[in-house]
């Protein structure tokens, strides 16, 4: 198996963190990682603005970072609220393009307009066997046609002949499977993984039945309250009682005061900060005490 490297990208607010994977032989090694301030609102410039007036010097920066670069695709993670998401089963013995024009006539539904208005990424989550088929569920990403357009201008600048937009909790769903693989992370009866992005602007949660990736929502953010009920409420929509969760992640750049010790006396365990570092083969004493793991799960996870 030839080598090959993904790259990652991941805007929020002001700061634009990266990073640049290998994967050989089913092992993965980190080639660059870091992170770019801007002066500016560069995710509202690339996602919401009307008439964004600094779009080349975001394009500018992603060149800048990627020099040199190897990779032959680069992700863009996408937090919420941009675009909508929305979880959707296909039976597995359909051809792909059917599944896609199912997905169109859902989002045309869910977007109130023309599947031309979107732009649809979608990616396969997990298989669900039931008594007669196999079915396959996926997480279907609808981006705004011209945010799409928009963010294939400023990407077009690095040389990699694949560009794609996915959610940020995908890429976190990506590194709870990837250390899933190299131990098991949950006690025997306490299948689930529930990992929680604290942001300023939302809270975004993801959950994993041991390495699968399960379901993904997100709320508006709140005090910790607010984002334990919404926790659990996600868990009653999947039928899951808060005792079958094993591991309860943290990630983000808004980890709030005291939501650690709230989630552990409904859960249990103790709230850990999501650390994709060790799936990358990169020697933690490398790194800086300060430097924050927990905001650069999204980053990493969508290169793996």
């Amino acid at each position: 198996m030839d080598a090959q490297a993904r790259a990652g990208i991941d805007l929020y607010g002001r700061v634009m963190r990266y990073a640049e994977v290998e994967q050989f032989n089913g092992r993965y090694r980190l080639l660059r990682l870091g992170s770019c301030d801007f002066e500016f609102e560069a995710a509202r410039e690339l996602f919401e603005e009307e008439n964004p007036a600094h779009l080349d010097t975001v394009a500018e920066a992603i060149g800048d970072v990627f020099s040199g670069t190897v990779a032959t695709e680069l992700r863009l993670a996408v937090h919420p609220p941009v675009g909508q998401v929305f979880f959707s089963p296909c039976e597995a013995s359909l051809p792909e393009a059917a599944c896609r024009a199912r997905f169109e006539r859902e989002a045309a539904l869910l977007g109130g307009q023309e599947p031309a208005a979107f732009h649809l990424a979608v990616d396969a989550a997990r298989e669900q066997v039931l008594a007669d088929e196999t079915v396959r569920w996926y997480q279907v990403l609808m981006l705004p046609r011209r945010i799409h357009t928009r963010l294939e201008k400023v990407l077009r600048v690095l040389p990699a002949p694949r560009r794609r937009s996915v959610t940020s909790m995908q890429g976190v769903a990506q590194v709870v499977n990837r250390l899933a693989q190299r131990a098991a992370l949950t006690p025997a009866g306490r299948p689930f993984v529930l990992a929680v992005g604290w942001y300023p602007s939302h809270t975004e949660y993801c959950l994993c039945e041991g390495g699968a990736w399960q379901f993904c929502h997100h709320a508006p953010a709140g005090p910790p309250s607010d984002a334990l009920y919404f926790a659990l409420a996600l868990l009653v929509r999947q039928r899951i009682e808060p005792g079958q969760v094993g591991r309860v992640f943290f990630y983000g750049v808004g980890l709030a005061d005291g939501a650690g010790d709230l989630f552990a006396q409904v859960f249990g365990v103790t709230p850990e900060k999501l650390n994709a570092v060790p799936v990358v083969d990169l020697d933690p004493g490398s790194l800086s005490a300060s430097f924050d793991v927990e905001a650069y799960a999204p980053c990493l996870g969508i290169t793996l």
